[in-house]
């Protein structure tokens, strides 16, 4: 049952193939105004930067927030040994794009010059050792200020790099010029007060100066935050979703290497699956959150075990860490044989039973490892119809069997806290794990059944039957 969950994502991501929102504009690599296309993307994501685009990790730009910088910097009339903690900068969002070069043929190169009307900074410093000019401006406190009139100049290169069979893009290099019109600050220290007023004083009498010599930190200081941001951004979304040309072909069932298709899918999709799909509503399976499950069995064969037990705030950790041994396709049916290599859980348990006619009762945390995880899943396709609207792919039947080639499990407070039969039960157990797996494996794919059904019915509800089933 585990790799039913697999499986079904699979499919929807595979056939969609889609990690942005519906939202996210896309461009064409061969469109010849492709500039143009991304400008206009921008524009339409505009509204949405200054809260952020968590589902492709676009943090929120106004306040744009750097939790740390740490600077370190000896040039003409500077020596600055600081860091820079819970910086924000309000009014990121109010940019302009006054140009755009990209060359798409053959690498990554972009040019791109934003335009800021004003920001207003904020932030802790701790600065040390540090002179401009002749002027100590060692000292440690709170720093606001505003600056107007920014132009930024950044160029950059980019590499496409592979991760789990899926390409992205990264900025290999950004280098910035900038240019500030003019800057008032303030600065509230808590170590020596009358100098950094003097500093300040200074500053706001000659901003001109003082940036210029700031200037060199400034552009060095812009880049590296521009290419962590930017990084950040591409590491969550595939070449191929921000370049449509690049776009995969989905798996027809009709096509004679459907298995070979889907398996390769598969392999792509599984760092998409690690971290979840929103826009699909299919949530991260690293780590799989699970709010509750029931396992009972009280027809209790001689010498077994009867049991009733709720497992609560489950976290599910390895679904992602799978092999594929075999995949066939077989009319309509597939029959998928893999591996789980290792699936940890964690979570809280209540417990009341019998075991070989002793009673076990606890009610407390638990964790467990299972390993070598054999898997066969055989799932049997359908279409339904819908009126006024494509018909759907459903899920006609299913059926998973596993085998596990290890196990270990600890329970705790077991017996009310009574620590020694507690350690002997749990010693007991993870002694007879391959006996006590066979009572527990069909209670258990009957209640991960109830889960995980809900969320198959809502992935195959999103895909077209036709481009899965017809020839």
């Amino acid at each position: 049952m585990i790799m039913k969950v697999i499986f079904v994502c699979v499919c929807v991501v595979g056939a969609l193939g889609k990690v942005t929102p519906d939202y996210f504009p896309q461009c064409k690599r061969s469109d010849p105004q492709i500039e143009k296309c991304v400008l206009d993307a921008i524009e339409a994501i505009k509204p949405r930067l200054k809260t952020g685009i968590p589902e492709v990790n676009v943090p929120a730009l106004d306040p744009f927030t750097v939790p740390t910088l740490r600077l370190d910097k000896t040039a003409p009339n500077l020596r600055l040994k600081a860091t820079v903690k819970h910086a924000k900068a309000f009014g990121g969002t109010n940019f302009v794009i006054e140009k755009l070069r990209l060359n798409l043929n053959n690498k990554y190169a972009a040019e791109i010059k934003i335009v800021l009307p004003k920001l207003a900074v904020i932030a802790d410093y701790d600065v040390r050792g540090s002179r401009l000019l002749t002027l100590d401006i060692s000292g440690k406190g709170k720093l606001r200020g505003n600056f107007t009139g920014i132009t930024v100049v950044a160029k950059g290169i980019g590499k496409p790099v592979e991760k789990d069979g899926v390409e992205y893009l990264q900025a290999e290099k950004v280098v910035t010029r900038v240019k500030i019109n003019h800057g008032q600050v303030a600065f509230d220290d808590t170590e020596r007060p009358v100098a950094a007023a003097s500093a300040a004083t200074f500053f706001n009498a000659s901003p001109g100066v003082v940036l210029d010599i700031l200037n060199p930190l400034i552009e060095e200081t812009s880049a590296a935050v521009i290419k962590a941001f930017v990084n950040k951004i591409l590491g969550a979304i595939p070449i191929n979703e921000v370049l449509v040309d690049w776009k995969p072909t989905p798996c027809h069932y009709s096509d004679p290497n459907v298995a070979e298709c889907i398996q390769r899918m598969a392999e792509q999709a599984r760092h998409l699956l690690a971290q979840g799909v929103p826009s699909l509503n299919i949530q991260a399976l690293e780590p799989l959150k699970v709010p509750s499950i029931r396992l009972r069995q009280h027809n209790m064969p001689k010498n077994k075990f009867k049991y009733d037990a709720w497992l609560s705030d489950i976290m599910l950790r390895g679904l992602t860490n799978y092999t594929f041994n075999n995949l066939e396709c077989i009319y309509i049916s597939l029959h998928c044989s893999s591996k789980l290599h290792e699936l940890r859980m964690k979570g809280n348990y209540k417990l009341s039973g019998k075991l070989l006619m002793l009673p076990i009762e606890g009610e407390g945390k638990f964790s467990a490892k299972y390993g070598d995880i054999d898997a066969l899943v055989t799932i049997v396709l359908g279409r339904k119809h819908q009126p006024n609207h494509f018909d759907t792919l459903t899920c006609e039947d299913l059926d998973v069997k596993f085998h596990m080639g290890y196990a270990s499990m600890e329970l705790e407070n077991l017996f009310g806290g009574d620590n020694e039969l507690g350690n002997s039960m749990n010693k007991f157990l993870n002694e007879n794990w391959q006996k006590l797996a066979g009572e527990l494996q069909a209670p258990m794919e009957e209640a991960l059944h109830d889960f995980l059904r809900p969320l198959a019915d809502h992935a195959f509800a999103t895909l077209n039957a036709d481009d899965i089933l017809s020839s």
